[in-house]
């Protein structure tokens, strides 16, 4: 396990993008094309590359845009997700984008933990329907009685405008739909003081770390933080699993079982962290 993997990275990705783009500028615009033909071809020819890959701005849009053999060009939107729910680099959103952008951001993002938020729920109800669960026959005696009205622990009171003030406060009453609760719940995210980007010692903090602290506060940006900060910024985590199998899956050892090979790629990607002791 290499060291970039020890800290959250996806969401530095349209950080070090922008912030790559003005230095390849600020470069270019410094050489005299006159006087350093070479330098200014190859700063050219970098920029030229840069833009390619990465577009001729730091822009945020959930249009996907293919190159040749269907790479993506541009910054993948759950990149700029990732950045908003990391609170090292969620102020850094309106530096890095446009206000237009950043409005559009914030807003796919509500939309996206809304609906994630109702597939939870759904997911979950289906679990909770599929387990069968014993009936209290108390239970059935409540249901009854709340549904003629009547409720053995008060007293039936024949005045018919007993319920006149019951009814009054009810009419103020007003529960919170979802999107009212995510709207507040990402406002007062957005209004947090976060984390820094950096230790007292130089390191990186984790935003996990903040994020454990802090999930109650924010529980349903919670749920899709701990599904996008996941990501790597690359696939070379990916690719040193695979070689991690092969290693470990030769001709010697073709009569591993999966589970086996599964638990071996498994500790050896996390042997740092066990106490051998």
């Amino acid at each position: 396990m290499g060291d970039t993997e020890r800290y959250v990275n996806i969401s530095l990705l349209p950080v070090m993008i922008h912030h790559l783009r003005l230095q390849l500028a600020l470069c270019l615009g410094a050489v005299d094309q006159e006087t350093q033909q070479d330098l200014y071809q190859l700063l050219s020819s970098m920029v030229a590359d840069f833009n390619e890959r990465w577009g001729d701005s730091t822009t945020y849009s959930r249009e996907v845009v293919r190159a040749a053999r269907g790479r993506q060009v541009g910054i993948p939107t759950y990149a700029f997700w990732a950045t908003a729910l990391d609170p090292r680099t969620k102020r850094r959103i309106s530096k890095i984008l446009h206000p237009e952008d950043s409005v559009r951001l914030w807003d796919d993002l509500n939309h996206a933990v809304h609906h994630l938020v109702l597939y939870i729920k759904d997911y979950e109800g289906q679990l909770h329907q599929e387990q069968p669960q014993q009936q209290d026959p108390r239970e059935d005696e409540e249901r009854v009685n709340n549904h003629v009205g009547f409720n053995n622990n008060t007293q039936f009171n024949n005045n018919f405008l007993a319920d006149s003030d019951d009814e009054h406060e009810s009419d103020h009453e007003h529960e919170l739909t979802l999107a009212e609760i995510l709207e507040g719940e990402i406002r007062a995210y957005r209004a947090d003081c976060g984390q820094p980007l950096f230790a007292a010692e130089g390191k990186y903090n984790n935003p996990l770390d903040w994020w454990r602290v802090n999930h109650e506060k924010f529980p349903n940006l919670w749920k899709m933080a701990s599904c996008i900060l996941a990501i790597p910024a690359t696939s070379a985590p990916s690719e040193r699993v695979f070689s991690a199998a092969a290693n470990i899956v030769n001709k010697k050892r073709v009569s591993l079982k999966p589970e086996t090979v599964d638990l071996l790629v498994f500790l050896r990607g996390n042997k740092d962290f066990v106490k051998w002791d």
